[in-house]
Parts: structure tokens; C-alpha cells; sequence
């Protein structure tokens, strides 16, 4: 009832009431954002500020790209890949000789995810006057092409977890997501018209009956759709920090040897 009462009163409204309506909702799933959000650990809110803070520039850089009103940057394939790319090589030259520039607390988090120590790193690459085989003093199994193909796998799994809280947790700062669950809860209540007695339903009835619940299986696909695309946008970045991690690795144990 209150689900139709909702709907049927938010259909008569102006659009400036609307636009108020919508402005009061955004207020509200800020506060109950901002709840949660000052409960967090103060690193853990530094990092969620920091990835929302890049975020805001991935999505200005694509807005000021693909959008026919804003548009002033060149259109170039796989350009987000290619500045990505250069900065994780940039920032994996430094891992591996030039360590003391990098910050303390990130430095142990490429060491982590890279299945590295600065023991190694040291006998590996800045140790000049000595060469050490790959093998197995970076990695065990003695081809280094066997060995990246399997990290590959396992560091994909890995990461995920990591790439789950970064996409999954600024959900809650979304009024999208609030309302995408909104309305996946209230498509599970049953309708008044739904309640009523066979006999003293009627045609139109029926229809509206037909109506809401096309609107709400549209809503049930809506967030089944949205949850399986941040899944895909998980599965694409642990990819991608797996396989740019094993395959630098792999290009750099080939080339130590000429």
C-alpha cells in the first residue's frame, strides 16, 4: 500500500517538486553515508577518499572525452591502458632499484601483492657487480614462463579481495545503489491489488497488477545487471594487476639475460 501510495502521489508531482523530492533523497543517503563513513579506521578512510578522489579524475577524463557537449581531449584506443601501464613501469623500476623513494607504507604493499621481499630484490637487481640466475632466487620453479602462468591465476584470486572493497565499498556513498535496493526490497511486497478477492478484480485491475510487476522484475534485473558489472569491473582489474605484475616479471627475467 505504501508502494502504490508512493508511486501514485510521486506521479502528480510538479517538476520542481520532483527536483526537490530527488535533492531530499541525495541529502539523506549522504547522512546515512556519512554514518558509516566516520565509523571506518582512519587509514581505511584515507584510502576510500583516495580512490574516489582518482575515480573523480577517470570519470572527468571520459566525460571531457566521449561526451558531444564537453569534449576537448583526442579519442585515442586503450589510452587509459597505455598511461597505466607507463606509470606501473615507472613505479616497478623504482621497487626494484631505487626502493628508498617510494613511501614506507606502499612499499610493503608492492612487496604483498608481489610475492617479493627487499632481500631479494636486492640480490636480484642491486647487486651490479654479481649476476644471480632467476632461478631460484626469485622463483623456485626453473622456467620462469611455467611459473608466471601459474602466479598469474593464484594472484588473480588474490587480488580480488583487495578490488572487491574498492569497488564495492564506495557503493555506499552511490544514491544509485540506495535506490537500486530500495526497489529490489519492495518488489518482494505484495501489492494490494494483489491481496484482493478474484471475483471483485477487475480489467484495469488486472493490468496495473500486469504493470507493477513488469516494473518490479525490470528492477530485479536492473541490480542483478549492476552487481554483475562491478563483478566484471573485479575480475577485470585483478586481472589486469596480475598480469601486468607477472608479465613485467617475466620480461624482466628474459632480458636480465642479454
Amino acid at each position: 500500500r505504501f508502494r502504490e501510495q508512493n508511486a501514485s502521489s510521486y506521479g502528480t508531482m510538479s517538476d520542481a517538486q520532483k527536483k526537490q523530492h530527488k535533492i531530499r533523497c541525495d541529502v539523506l543517503i549522504a547522512i546515512v553515508s556519512s554514518v558509516w563513513f566516520v565509523k571506518l579506521p582512519a587509514s581505511f578512510r584515507r584510502l576510500l577518499v583516495l580512490h574516489l578522489f582518482v575515480r573523480s579524475g577517470y570519470d572527468l577524463c571520459k566525460l571531457y572525452k566521449y561526451d558531444a557537449t564537453y569534449q576537448c581531449m583526442p579519442n585515442i584506443a586503450h589510452d587509459d591502458i597505455w598511461i597505466l601501464s607507463a606509470i606501473l613501469a615507472i613505479i616497478a623500476y623504482a621497487m626494484c632499484h631505487h626502493p628508498s623513494i617510494i613511501d614506507k607504507s606502499y612499499y610493503k604493499f608492492l612487496l604483498k601483492y608481489g610475492n617479493d621481499s627487499p632481500q631479494t630484490l636486492q640480490r636480484m637487481f642491486q647487486t651490479p657487480d654479481t649476476f644471480v640466475p632467476c632461478s631460484p632466487t626469485w622463483h623456485a620453479e626453473p622456467s620462469c614462463l611455467k611459473h608466471y602462468a601459474k602466479m598469474f591465476v593464484m594472484d588473480t584470486l588474490k587480488a580480488s579481495g583487495m578490488y572487491t572493497v574498492v569497488h564495492m565499498v564506495p557503493l555506499l556513498l552511490q544514491a544509485r545503489f540506495y535506490k537500486l535496493l530500495f526497489r529490489f526490497c519492495a518488489s518482494f511486497l505484495p501489492s494490494s491489488s494483489m491481496k484482493r478477492d478474484a471475483d471483485d478484480l477487475k480489467s484495469s485491475d488486472e493490468e496495473d497488477a500486469s504493470d507493477d510487476k513488469d516494473v518490479y522484475q525490470s528492477s530485479r534485473r536492473e541490480l542483478l545487471r549492476f552487481i554483475c558489472k562491478k563483478c566484471l569491473a573485479i575480475l577485470r582489474s585483478s586481472m589486469f594487476f596480475a598480469g601486468f605484475q607477472h608479465f613485467g616479471k617475466l620480461f624482466m627475467c628474459w632480458t636480465r639475460y642479454f
